[in-house]
């Protein structure tokens, strides 16, 4: 016998952006395999880790959005000098919040 154990997240901006025709799913959004997640109810970016406030940049409000983006470049150069996984992970980051910093979205 096979035993399959998933789980779900839902990531939504914030709240008022959940859709409200959810009759289908509603066994499972109760349930506790599926998490509902929405941005803008998350903590300061600057107390987050490194992925989840790329995340956060999402529903960031854009005259405060590339400061949060270089002060994550900061903190992904804080930690650069790690080692195996942990430099490639945190290398990957940095990629992605100077891209963004730099305005490319695409």
């Amino acid at each position: 016998m096979v035993l399959v154990l998933w789980r779900g997240v839902l990531i939504y901006p914030r709240k008022s952006l959940v859709p409200t025709a959810t009759q289908l799913f509603q066994g499972l959004l109760s349930s506790s395999r599926v998490v509902q997640l929405y941005l803008d109810e998350l903590d300061d970016i600057a107390t987050l880790p490194l992925t989840t406030g790329i995340v956060r940049l999402v529903v960031e409000p854009p005259d405060s959005a590339p400061q949060q983006a270089k002060q994550l470049l900061q903190r992904c150069q804080i930690g650069w000098g790690g080692q195996g996984a942990v430099n490639a992970a945190a290398g990957r980051v940095y990629v992605i919040v100077a891209e963004f910093v730099a305005g490319k979205t695409d």
